[in-house]
C-alpha cells in the first residue's frame, strides 16, 4: 500500500506543471473513492498559483470541477483586478470564471 501512495506521489509531481493532466489522473482515482487525493493535488496548485499561471489554473479548475481550486482563483483574479496586476493570458479565461468575476464585482458595487 505504502508503495502505491509513492507513485501518487511521484505522479502528481510530474503533473504539478499540468494541472489538466494532474486533473484527468485524479478524476480516474475518484471513480475508486479516492477523494483525498483531489483535495490534496487543489491544494497543492493553490500554493503555486502566481500571476503567470493562475488562467491556467482556473480553467483547469472548471474541467475538474475543483472547487476550491476555483474559488481560490476566482479570488486571486479580483484581487489582481482591485490592484491592477496584469495576468497573463487572461484573455484564455473560460466564461464560467469570467462570469463569477463579473458577477461578484457587480455585487460589490451594488453594496
Amino acid at each position: 500500500m505504502l508503495t502505491g501512495y509513492r507513485q501518487s506521489l511521484s505522479n502528481f509531481a510530474k503533473f504539478i506543471i499540468q494541472p489538466k493532466k494532474a486533473f484527468k489522473a485524479v478524476k480516474a482515482k475518484v471513480a475508486g473513492k479516492s477523494v483525498a487525493t483531489v483535495h490534496g493535488v487543489q491544494f497543492a496548485l493553490i500554493n503555486k498559483i502566481s500571476e503567470s499561471n493562475v488562467v491556467k489554473f482556473a480553467n483547469a479548475s472548471v474541467t475538474s470541477n475543483a472547487k476550491e481550486l476555483r474559488e481560490y482563483c476566482v479570488c486571486f483574479l479580483i484581487n489582481a483586478a482591485g490592484k491592477s496586476t496584469f495576468i497573463e493570458g487572461a484573455k484564455n479565461l473560460r466564461e464560467e470564471i469570467t462570469s463569477e468575476i463579473g458577477r461578484r464585482s457587480l455585487v460589490s458595487i451594488v453594496e
